[in-house]
């Protein structure tokens, strides 16, 4: 750890050196115009943050969708957290979830973790009744 800081400071700690592949697609991205921005680029590219693999490939309509899906997981484990014990836990592991994804990639669009990140989510609609 010590070494990328020493190496580029905090940014180069958490990114690993991702944000410059970002710069390098960024570019064709926004002189596609803004046809490229709303629906994005296609072409299956990464820069390992999925975030930004989110807007390079589908654009400001993708991140719409896709994160307004992950928006609605943390906002049902918020509205059932006093109802459901489990509830504070989901939140908390949804809210990791978004920030790990943010940093890294390959944890939306996982197909190892989707499964499990699905099961984690329908514990808040669990009665506690039924929970012990």
């Amino acid at each position: 750890m010590g070494f990328f800081y020493d190496k580029g400071g905090i940014l180069l700690l958490f990114l690993s050196g991702r944000e410059e592949y970002w710069l390098e697609e960024k570019s064709d991205l926004l002189e596609g115009g803004i046809g490229n921005i709303i629906m994005g680029l296609g072409e299956a590219r990464t820069v390992e943050m999925d975030i930004f693999d989110t807007f390079l490939n589908y654009g400001v309509i993708g991140i719409a969708v896709i994160y307004s899906f992950f928006f609605y997981l943390l906002y049902r484990a918020y509205q059932n957290r006093n109802q459901n014990s489990w509830a504070k836990v989901v939140l908390f592991i949804d809210v990791m979830l978004i920030i790990a994804s943010s940093l890294s990639g390959h944890i939306v669009f996982s197909g190892m973790a989707g499964p499990f990140i699905a099961l984690v989510n329908v514990l808040v609609l669990i009665p506690n009744k039924y929970i012990s």
